[in-house]
Parts: C-alpha cells; sequence; structure tokens
C-alpha cells in the first residue's frame, strides 16, 4: 500500500468521528492554505539550501554541512509527532530508509516540537534516522516553508489536545508546509515536494527514484 493510500484510508475512518462543526472549521482552514499558495515562497529546485545546525531530539548537535560532506541529503520537514499524517510519513520513511541509504544518501526529519514532546514518539516507533528540533521554526523559515495558524484552528487543535504552545514552546502558532528536499553535496537542491495541503506527501518510492538520478 502506498504512503498516499495509507493517509486516505486512515483519513476516511478519522474523518467520521470528527464533529460537522469542527469538520468545517478543518476543511475551510487546509482549502484557505492551499488558496493561498505559500508554497511560491519556499526554495526550490536549483537553490542552494541554508546552512544551519541543529539539535536532535537525543540532545546531539549536527551541523548539515557535517552530512554533506559525506553524502547528497533527505530533509523531511514535519509538523509535529502529534499529527497523525505526519505519523504515517515517518513511519513509511522508516521503511524505506535502507533504500535511501542505498541510493546514496542520508535521511534527516525536522519539526518544531520540543524534544520531549516527541522523544517518546521517536524511541517507540524505533527511527532509525535523525530526527531534529528547529525551536521557533527558524530553519523552516529559511526554506520559506512556514505558516500560521488562525484563530479558530487554534480552538479545534486545543480541543484535540495539539496545543502547539506546548508542544512547540513558543506563542506563535506557526508550523512548517509537510515538504520533502533532496539536496545534493554541494548544497543544492535536486528536488523539492512542498505541499500547503498536509494530507498530501513524497512518495518514498519517488524518494528513492529521484536519488538514484543524482548519483
Amino acid at each position: 500500500m502506498s504512503l498516499q493510500q495509507q493517509i486516505n484510508l486512515m483519513q476516511q475512518e478519522m474523518l467520521q468521528q470528527i464533529p460537522g462543526d469542527i469538520l468545517d472549521t478543518l476543511m475551510t482552514a487546509k482549502a484557505q492554505l492551499v488558496a493561498d499558495k505559500p508554497e511560491h515562497n519556499a526554495l526550490k529546485e536549483g537553490d542552494p539550501i541554508p546552512c544551519f545546525s541543529l539539535y536532535t531530539v537525543a540532545g546531539n548537535p549536527l551541523d548539515i554541512g557535517d552530512v554533506l560532506k559525506e553524502k547528497n541529503l533527505v530533509i523531511s520537514f514535519y509538523r509535529g509527532s502529534w499529527c497523525p499524517y505526519c505519523n504515517i510519513e515517518l513511519r513509511s520513511l522508516v521503511e524505506f530508509y535502507p533504500a535511501i541509504k542505498a541510493a546514496g544518501a542520508e535521511l534527516i526529519a525536522i519539526s518544531p516540537e520540543l524534544p520531549d514532546q516527541s522523544m517518546t514518539y521517536i524511541e517507540k516507533q524505533q527511527i532509525p534516522f535523525r530526527v531534529l528540533s528547529d525551536p521557533g521554526n527558524l530553519v523552516a523559515k529559511q526554506f520559506g516553508i512556514v505558516v500560521h495558524l488562525s484563530q479558530a484552528l487554534r480552538k479545534v487543535y486545543k480541543g484535540f489536545d495539539f496545543d502547539l504552545v506546548k508542544k512547540n514552546g513558543d506563542l506563535y502558532w506557526k508550523l512548517p508546509i509537510p515538504a520533502t528536499y533532496l539536496v545534493t553535496r554541494d548544497g543544492i537542491i535536486h528536488h523539492a515536494s512542498i505541499n500547503p495541503d498536509y494530507t498530501q506527501r513524497m512518495e518514498p518510492e519517488e524518494i528513492v527514484r529521484e536519488l538514484q538520478l543524482m548519483k
């Protein structure tokens, strides 16, 4: 089953359990975000990525330049371990991680979530690649993929116990657009998948195919 098929199946089951007024708020907010086309401001193919250093959820520093000295790179920006769509994507990336490495690349995942909020999930899922915490979405801002959540959406998220003030450690209610970047060793973006519709993600099979073109 493809990643998108898994997402669609989960969404079909989940949406049936959400009250109509809340579902309307979610769907309206998503439609507005898609209509705003925030991806137009994002880094794309041919752009150099910024130099940055972040800490893993285990507290270890990682300089992106050190990774690129060794291998091509896949960067997956996700919203947080509280997001069911992101969890399906991360599990799918775990499954394809050996193929990604065999294609000559390393994989990192980045979210604004505080390490203590995501560590339990990372350990439970036995995620083998490095997961980085991006406090305040500072790196995601450099990629141009940060969006604000409306007041109506904040209220809905709090009702789901998705309190981003607590989970991200700031007051801004900002999230990255889920995005996948494939980066060559010289720091140039070979491929970018950026979709403000958070129910749509790049298929791992496509990631592997693109990496094979980068060899």
